[in-house]
């Protein structure tokens, strides 16, 4: 005869003992948010890239690369108190079309 209250106690270590490989696996392959930002080249220190000139993009005179270069100056102007943004603040989303 098979005790009921022995298999109940099975099946609940059996579901436990399966949740903490899983989740063990998954802590293994998941890399810490510190190494993850390094190996993407994102680190606390904040680095300027390359710069590229904005007629890469633009024509010469464009008032698109205009506003957004006098944009750009004013926020990361510390000087200017009314549009500085901190750089713990700012955030960029780029899209990108291609033609």
């Amino acid at each position: 005869m098979i005790d009921c209250k022995n298999e109940k106690s099975s099946n609940k270590i059996a579901i436990i003992l399966i949740a903490v490989i899983v989740l063990a696996l998954i802590a293994a392959f998941l890399p810490t948010r510190k190494a993850a930002d390094t190996q993407s080249g994102m680190t606390d220190t904040p680095s300027t890239p390359a710069a590229k000139p904005l007629s890469t993009y633009w024509t010469e005179g464009s008032t698109v690369a205009q506003s957004l270069t006098e944009y750009v100056t004013k926020v990361t102007n510390p000087d200017d108190a009314a549009n500085f943004i901190p750089v713990e603040d700012r955030i960029a989303v780029l899209t990108w079309t291609a033609r």
